[in-house]
């Protein structure tokens, strides 16, 4: 009897040091287990949202586990409440198929907020100055307020940095209702996609437009397609001829002002039909030399070519490792190991020989 009381208690002891190792493995994972424990089938969402908000929800999407990942990931589910309002929300599954947490207040807040602003004095102020379609956005991670430029209107026009800094006191003053009366923060406001951050000073809508473009190059490079193109294309050939793929790119990346592009990259990558540069090799001396002459032909353009982008490349798993070659590597060190990543290599001006090569990843 006092053995198989030991036995149990044994297995009581095993069961409970499990638990206690699976808890411990979830809170490192940065799992919310929420207090309820609400699982994730239609019938416990719905269950959750009215016992949480006492809102009632029609399930709109719940696809569970998603596709390749190894079971370890869940899609958020999806619903609708049923309300006039006919809000919808995510809400969030983690991998032991529990509900986490929501979008519902943040979906809530916005939908309120323009429904408060919508016709305030504020909005149609706004709207005198040119804009439309100002809304708090409808989805969580939307930005906090978007405006939309009339028709015809680009972003770098300086007719748009005008309208911007007439509207910054208006925006600022929607700034600080919102946080007081509804603790809602605004401090960047989307125009077109770019954002505009309410909490820099600007002295000038040119000084406006200036900082808007250097934090918004994606948004702003459109200007500089024409150039890129045709500057690309003089140096295409040659690519094509030491191996590279036909789709290269050249694109802006870094501003300081609105109207020039400070600072532009060529991405490149080999050409999977080309046996000879099919696969790069940070440690193989001719495929160093191919790229050399890729730097070569790109400082050779008029434009300020400042970085070339490798989008595939066999390197080393520290970057400090990449001066030594594979074999050698594999002598020294047992935490080593080799893969394919994209690379950056900068100071294109510095670099006159194989040797000032250096891959930044």
């Amino acid at each position: 009897m006092r053995k198989k009381t030991k036995n149990v208690l044994a297995v009581f002891g095993i069961g409970c040091l499990s638990t206690t190792i699976l808890l411990i493995s979830l809170v490192f994972l940065g799992i919310n287990v929420v207090k309820d424990r609400f699982g994730s089938s239609d019938r416990e969402l719905i269950h959750y949202v009215k016992d949480r908000y006492g809102v009632n929800v029609e399930i709109v999407s719940n696809t569970g586990r998603i596709p390749g990942s190894g079971g370890l990931m869940f899609e958020d589910a999806r619903v609708r409440t049923l309300d006039k309002d006919q809000l919808e929300f995510d809400i969030h599954i983690n991998l032991t198929n529990m509900i986490t947490g929501d979008t519902y207040k943040q979906v809530k807040k916005k939908h309120d907020l323009y429904e408060k602003y919508r016709s305030s004095d504020i909005f149609q102020k706004l709207k005198t100055i040119g804009f439309k379609d100002i809304e708090f956005g409808i989805e969580a991670d939307d930005p906090p307020l978007s405006l939309s430029l009339p028709d015809g209107m680009d972003l770098a026009d300086t007719r748009n940095f005008a309208m911007l800094f007439e509207a910054l006191p208006l925006l600022k003053q929607l700034k600080e209702e919102t946080a007081k009366e509804e603790n809602y923060v605004l401090n960047r406001v989307s125009i077109d996609a770019a954002i505009l951050d309410l909490n820099k000073q600007y002295k000038s809508s040119e000084d406006l437009g200036n900082q808007l473009a250097v934090s918004n190059v994606e948004e702003f490079s459109y200007q500089f397609d024409g150039i890129s193109e045709q500057e690309l294309k003089k140096i295409k050939p040659q690519l094509l001829n030491y191996g590279f793929s036909k789709n290269g790119m050249l694109e802006c990346y870094k501003m300081v002002n609105y109207h020039d592009c400070h600072s532009y990259a060529l991405t490149v990558q080999a050409n999977s039909e080309d046996d000879s540069i099919s696969s790069l090799r940070y440690d193989r001396v001719k495929d160093k030399k191919i790229i050399l002459k890729a730097i070569h032909q790109a400082r050779e353009l008029k434009i300020p070519v400042k970085k070339i982008i490798i989008n595939s490349i066999y390197v080393p798993n520290k970057p400090e490792y990449q001066y030594e070659s594979e074999s050698k590597l594999k002598e020294q060190y047992e935490d080593v190991h080799f893969y394919y990543t994209k690379v950056e290599i900068r100071d294109l001006d510095t670099i006159d020989k194989i040797e000032d090569i250096k891959f930044f990843y």
